[in-house]
């Protein structure tokens, strides 16, 4: 069940996106817990003045975390939804303050907003607003008013602010709206519950709370930081009474919960350190563990809750807030049970465990030991749960985050760049890579493959055909696409196809009988405005609708059958033909055909390549009269010896295309072949 969560999350794109982010602003985390270390230990030696200053440093530095993820998350979120980044970032950080400031949540200290689960949430509500105006006609026709008085500049100036301004709008509207729904369904006097951590049933509740609150993202220390200063003050007091006046010295005070319960932080998250340090496979998991453990030995765990991360994570948060009460328990079990001393000196809560139960203790080894043995104890109970993350992790992202992120500056391009820790991100960080070398070593082109007609030999179409010419004139055929698709920039590579493809035909002059074959990706199918589009580019660069031919493969027809139904008729009532690609290769042809209407079917290129046998020539032959029967032009690809031109023709196929008779072209070489005027190319009988 937990693989399958992990899986599960591993393939949204949105949770990736968290802890995408959460690894590019893990050096602030560090920073900040840097200078609390300093500042504690300056005041260790006494040295008030330096530690009061490098707190407030501090605390400064670690309220830049969630507008760092704000902002990062906005990027990634405007790369997704493929929306202006510039206005993403400004409309998530504007929200961000504005909602903040709406709901009391600013710091105390230093009036700026503090909140991660806002940081997070804004930043995604601005971008999912920003891609609903995106789409929508009548708000695209709002931008595009003011376009014959302004020049480009001023288009865009305009568009930006008409954006931003609607988006703020509406997003400040749904915060309003829900501050009023929760403010009619909970009390406004409604205040924290009265918890009495010295008790034990209360301070299981409290620690219960505090783990979940850091869990969710929130600092459980500041959020409690009534019930923690009330905590130490009469911690101190009965301490000095039992020393002084022979009171009864309660078992639970402020340093049960900092030694017993928060070993190497909330969630005791020094063992999960040691954990990964002694079991992890994962390289980048053991690099965290390396960095973070002087961190974790000072009781400051930040950086691996955000480097795992176990925030906002359903499987680490399991054994993070479940490790700690099971602590709280032995504890109060051993303490209460005369087995280990009770806690009699109240010490900083920066003392390195082992150390910080014998000072505590008065000097009692017994109470030291009993410390080893629950992180010894916290450390089997994360395994099993960090064994599924480390099973599961694509393994270098903390290396690649060290090396390409903050030993460089390179800025924010892409948060694809880095990985976390959940499966599919490794992928990510390769796809990217692969992007970038490709952008960097060459650039792209189309190249254009003819179909002619089986009989006549006339070319009846060319297929535009997406390829990468390297620095050293290198061409390299489309596998690059996958990652493109990993991305989810399937639709602008369709974009730049569709415009650059119908520009050079247009420049061919539109040769008589001949139509431009472009292929599209699902994620061109899956955006509304597509079919918009598509004309748009066809009118802008006087093509005629007829003259265009969209090849869909079969894996864009399942994701929305009846949206996708709806685009190819849209398509086809404005003239522009719509080809099945790769018939024969789907796992659902045959339904394909009978709910989708189809102009032209493309016979998958294994059926004929495994035509030699009597089976695959039967298989070949059906595909073939599958396509007849449902009224469309067929067209064989990957003919390559005059054998399969000649089943082909048997068979009933019109139109073909492969090796045999052109291979893929640049538009130069298209338009000085000596067989396009003629309208023939020579064909084996």
């Amino acid at each position: 069940m937990l693989k399958k969560i992990v899986s599960l999350l591993s393939e949204n794109p949105y949770t990736v996106a968290v802890s995408h982010v959460f690894i590019l602003a893990l050096p602030i985390t560090m920073l900040a817990a840097c200078l609390f270390l300093m500042a504690e230990l300056a005041g260790v030696f006494g040295w008030q003045s330096a530690s009061v200053i490098l707190n407030y440093m501090g605390e400064v530095t670690s309220y830049l975390f969630p507008i760092l993820v704000n902002f990062y998350l906005a990027s990634y979120y405007a790369s997704m939804h493929r929306i202006h980044k510039g206005c993403a970032i400004f409309c998530a950080l504007l929200g961000y303050m504005f909602v903040s400031y709406q709901w009391g949540l600013l710091a105390i200290k230093v009036p700026i907003p503090n909140s991660l689960v806002v940081a997070l949430l804004t930043a995604y509500a601005s971008c999912l607003i920003l891609h609903r105006f995106k789409r929508c006609a009548q708000f695209q026709r709002l931008t595009g008013m003011c376009d014959i008085w302004l020049n480009e500049d001023g288009q865009q100036l305009y568009r930006f602010v008409i954006l931003a301004a609607s988006t703020l709008t509406a997003l400040l509207l749904g915060s309003t709206a829900l501050s009023l729904v929760l403010s009619s369904v909970i009390s406004p006097s409604l205040n924290l519950p009265l918890l009495n951590p010295l008790s034990f049933h209360d301070g299981l509740i409290y620690e219960l709370v505090r783990g979940f609150l850091w869990g969710m993202g929130i600092h459980g220390h500041d959020f409690l930081q009534s019930y923690q200063s009330g905590l130490y003050d009469l911690s101190v007091a009965n301490m000095a009474d039992w020393r002084n006046l022979g009171d009864e010295l309660n078992i639970i005070s402020t340093n049960f919960y900092d030694f017993f319960t928060g070993i190497g932080g909330a969630g005791n998250t020094l063992g999960l350190v040691l954990c990964i340090l002694l079991f992890g496979r994962c390289e980048g998991y053991r690099l965290l563990a390396k960095i973070v453990l002087i961190f974790s030995l000072f009781n400051i765990n930040e950086p691996i809750l955000f480097g795992i991360p176990v925030i906002l994570n359903p499987i680490m948060l399991i054994p993070f807030m479940l490790t700690p009460l099971l602590s709280y328990l032995l504890a109060y079990s051993a303490i209460s049970s005369g087995l280990i001393a009770p806690l009699t000196e109240v010490q900083p809560w920066i003392t390195p465990p082992v150390l910080s139960g014998y000072f505590a203790s008065g000097g009692e080894w017994s109470v030291a030991l009993f410390q080893l043995g629950l992180i010894g104890l916290s450390m089997l109970f994360y395994y099993p749960f960090f064994r599924i993350m480390d099973n599961q992790a694509a393994g270098h992202s903390i290396t690649v985050l060290m090396t390409n992120r903050m030993m460089k500056n390179d800025g924010v391009d892409s948060l694809n760049r880095v990985t976390g820790h959940f499966p599919s991100m490794q992928l990510h960080m390769m796809a990217q890579r692969e992007i970038d070398m490709l952008r960097k070593q060459g650039q792209f082109a189309l190249y254009y493959q003819p179909q002619v007609d089986s009989h006549s030999g006339r070319i009846v179409a060319v297929e535009a055909l997406l390829r990468h010419i390297g620095a050293d004139g290198a061409v390299t055929p489309p596998s690059f696409l996958s990652s493109y698709e990993r991305l989810g920039l399937m639709a602008e590579v369709d974009d730049w196809v569709l415009k650059h493809a119908i520009a050079d035909f247009v420049k061919l002059g539109r040769p008589s009988g001949c139509r431009l074959c472009i292929n599209v990706s699902s994620a061109s199918l899956a955006q509304p405005a597509f079919a918009d589009r598509v004309c748009q580019t066809v009118v802008e660069n006087g093509l005629i609708f007829s003259d265009l031919c969209l090849e869909i493969r079969e894996e864009g027809l399942v994701q929305d059958p009846r949206e996708t139904a709806k685009m190819i008729a849209k398509l086809r009532a404005r003239g522009i033909a719509i080809a099945l690609d790769n018939f024969g290769s789907g796992y659902a042809s045959l339904a394909h055909l009978s709910h989708f209407t189809f102009d032209r079917i493309k016979i998958d290129r294994s059926l004929i390549g495994n035509s030699g046998s009597d089976k695959g020539k039967s298989l070949f032959s059906v595909a073939v009269q599958l396509g007849a029967m449902s009224e469309a032009e067929v067209v064989v690809e990957g003919i390559e010896k005059a054998e399969q031109l000649m089943l082909a023709r048997e068979q009933g196929a019109g139109c073909v295309q492969g090796y045999y008779f052109f291979q893929p072209m640049p538009v130069q070489a298209l338009s000085a072949l000596k067989t396009w005027d003629a309208g023939e190319v020579a064909l084996s009988s």
